[in-house]
């Protein structure tokens, strides 16, 4: 198990705009018990995924069953926004953004 990463997901989770309650499969529950948005646990292992701030991960945890969402899809999408690393908006392209430079140049 990877009972570590409980402090490190009560340290994101208190960061964050949107409040955020996160059921952890043992059973607690972290964040503010009335939060707008709950994440349900179901493996450890997911935990990392929310702990590095993986949406793409969490959405396909959530598609797998193994992470279930409670709240208005608003609310879920803050909390999202929240967990990212960094602005999407402004993050790097890589190879792909680069080719599209040469090519518009």
């Amino acid at each position: 198990m990877i009972r570590h990463l409980v402090p490190l997901i009560e340290s994101k989770i208190q960061r964050l705009q949107a409040p955020l309650a996160v059921q952890l499969p043992a059973g607690p529950l972290i964040g503010s018990p009335g939060a707008p948005v709950k994440m349900s646990f179901l493996h450890w292992s997911s935990l990392t995924r929310l702990r590095a701030g993986q949406i793409g991960a969490l959405a396909e945890e959530f598609v797998e069953g193994k992470l279930h969402l409670e709240g208005r899809m608003r609310d879920v999408m803050a909390v999202a926004a929240g967990l990212l690393p960094a602005t999407p908006v402004h993050s790097d392209a890589g190879w792909w953004g680069g080719l599209q430079r040469q090519m518009r140049a």
